[in-house]
């Protein structure tokens, strides 16, 4: 283990024991030394047998006191104290070593004065935190010559950094200040943007109402030289609810907004300089993977931003989840999806704006006459428009409980409204999606009659099993789901007033990637199964699904469902156990 893996651990055996392993090499740094939060002693013992450098090994509990490092072993080894503390003190770590029984009786120890002043809790060799923040400085002076693009991307991290250094995190703080002046020192010296187009206008005082319509006007000026269409609009959409602000006496916010805009300008304007040189260089080349990985990345963040300008929290909770729905997607590989998600999450911010944008005319910059006669054409239509994605989006949280759960008489015909509700609204056919609408709340009201199962008797029962394999499945999905949200929560709730384990806390999300595989594949080829027309047909269609269940279950060979439910190190759970229950059910109908 290196240094950095060994710190967030010997801090959580100052409040509690924590498992080691211990396997000496010839040298100070072959020995091997592990510890974990969550194995048991003597599993790490066993892997300290056959990854460590030598045939003998010990392994215990690690508890530390002030400065001694005290290892309760339930089997130890000769000399052990001296060679773990040298160990340490390889590492940069100082600390005394005591080794005991499994009674509490000291068989060994290497303890000697420690200057305090030299070392912190942990035995790590304090540094000048002085240095430290003269190297800040010189990295924010430094900001000062390199272009600007660049330098607005890295001074948002200094306040992190100086926080490490208030903090007295001196390893964190060098190790963030190393990186940021290896970014630095790639960067070349001189703002060239600044000679590419005038200077943005300064941001005026929240009274300065004239200096704010000027700005407007320039922003305005500087949207229409945007190249690319679909920017263009976005950027005069923000500047149209920057107009709307200002309209309603709110200066602050249309200011913000601005700023804003002046920000995504002058960042697009160096992509699109670029852009263009590359496009006289040479010819542009076919994408790779990893390209079309960084596009979607891109537009998730640009999408990202759009979001947070939606002004309802209903709309913008309920597209903050589709978007991160995508980003699951991304990081399982799935670049189609993702890509056909991040599509109808664009749509749905159009027709949004376009609600938005006619109310707000006539706060923004002259427009021309024909502009202005086509938006005082629309906005009926589009009132009733966002009133539908209003609509849509506080019903599809009853539609997913009753399709999952099978709480209507017919899950299909569910189905089939729903997706003709967003059908409709693709096609801005707002009477067809409202009438859609009207029969998916009668149909869940009404809930099952009696006598029904999850599906009506209209269902042939000769495909009746099949029918209800669909809904094992999407059952078990939102189950997964869950119980996944439930470990996340619980890793946030014990380690998110941990600095040392922040880490862990920013990167929890990402758990959710391992269940981006376990897709609706199987609910797609299960109910073609039903609507099948002919047995021949059936027994073809079965083949397929029993294909995606096979790659499901291969899926859940991945080591981290081994571990996800029981050995996790926080809260039990059925996240595994839930989906090969469900796949063995399923497969059993499907090979029947």
């Amino acid at each position: 283990m290196t240094k950095a893996d060994l710190q967030p651990l010997l801090k959580l055996a100052r409040k509690q024991p924590v498992a080691f392993a211990f396997n000496p090499g010839k040298s100070d740094n072959e020995h091997y030394f592990n510890m974990d939060r969550r194995k048991k002693p003597a599993v790490l013992g066993k892997v300290a047998k056959t990854d460590g450098p030598g045939a003998k090994f010990s392994f215990g509990t690690v508890e530390i006191d002030g400065k001694l490092l005290n290892l309760t072993c339930e089997k130890a080894l000769p000399a052990m104290a001296k060679k773990v503390k040298k160990f340490l003190k390889s590492l940069k770590i100082s600390l005394n070593v005591q080794v005991l029984d499994t009674s509490g009786n000291v068989i060994d120890s290497d303890v000697e004065d420690l200057p305090d002043d030299e070392m912190d809790d942990d035995g790590n060799q304090n540094t000048d935190l002085s240095s430290l923040s003269q190297r800040l400085s010189d990295i924010e002076a430094r900001l000062e010559t390199v272009p600007t693009a660049p330098a607005e991307k890295i001074r948002p991290l200094l306040p992190k950094v100086e926080g490490y250094i208030q903090a007295g995190d001196a390893d964190q703080a060098d190790a963030a200040l190393s990186k940021l002046e290896a970014v630095i020192g790639k960067l070349p010296s001189g703002k060239p943007e600044a000679q590419e187009k005038p200077a943005a206008a300064p941001t005026p005082p929240s009274n300065d109402k004239m200096a704010l319509v000027q700005r407007l006007n320039e922003l305005k000026t500087q949207i229409g030289q945007v190249n690319d269409g679909d920017q263009r609009e976005k950027l005069m959409l923000v500047l149209k609810s920057g107009a709307a602000a200002f309209k309603a006496g709110d200066v602050n916010k249309a200011s913000a907004l601005l700023d804003r805009l002046e920000k995504a300008l002058s960042t697009l304007g160096g992509k699109q300089a670029s852009d263009q040189a590359s496009e006289t260089a040479a010819p542009t080349p076919a994408s790779s993977p990893s390209e079309d990985k960084a596009a979607i990345v891109r537009k998730i963040n640009a999408l990202k931003d759009e979001i947070g300008l939606v002004e309802r929290d209903d709309q913008r909770k309920r597209l903050m989840q589709e978007l991160a729905k995508a980003v699951g997607q991304v990081k399982g590989g799935d670049l189609n999806s993702a890509e056909n998600l991040l599509s109808g999450i664009e749509t749905v911010l159009s027709k949004i704006k376009a609600a938005k944008a006619p109310s707000e005319s006539t706060a923004e910059p002259a427009e021309t006459s024909e502009q202005a006669r086509q938006d005082a054409q629309q906005p009926e239509q589009s009132s009733e428009e966002a009133d539908c994605i209003a609509r849509m989006m506080a019903l599809e949280p009853r539609h997913v409980e009753a399709a999952s759960k099978g709480l209507v008489a017919d899950v299909n015909a569910l189905k089939l409204q729903w997706d003709r509700v967003q059908g409709a609204i693709g096609d801005g056919d707002i009477a067809t999606a409202m009438q859609a609408m009207d029969r998916v709340e009668e149909m869940i009201d009404a809930g099952r009659t009696d006598g029904d199962t999850a599906f009506s008797a209209e269902i042939a029962a000769e495909v009746k099993p099949f029918a209800e394999a669909r809904l094992r499945w999407s059952s078990a999905r939102g189950t997964m789901t869950q119980e996944l949200g439930k470990l996340q929560k619980e890793i946030k709730d014990v380690c998110s007033d941990d600095l040392e384990l922040k880490e862990m806390v920013d990167e929890i999300d990402e758990l959710s990637a391992y269940l981006v595989k376990l897709d609706e594949q199987l609910e797609v080829r299960l109910d073609r199964i039903v609507n099948a027309k002919e047995p021949g047909e059936r027994d073809t269609l079965k083949g397929d699904a029993i294909v995606i269940l096979d790659k499901y279950e291969t899926e859940l060979k991945n080591p981290f469902f081994d571990d996800v439910d029981t050995n996790n190190g926080f809260v039990s759970v059925s996240v595994a156990a839930t989906a090969r229950e469900a796949l063995n059910d399923i497969g059993r109908v499907l090979r029947a």
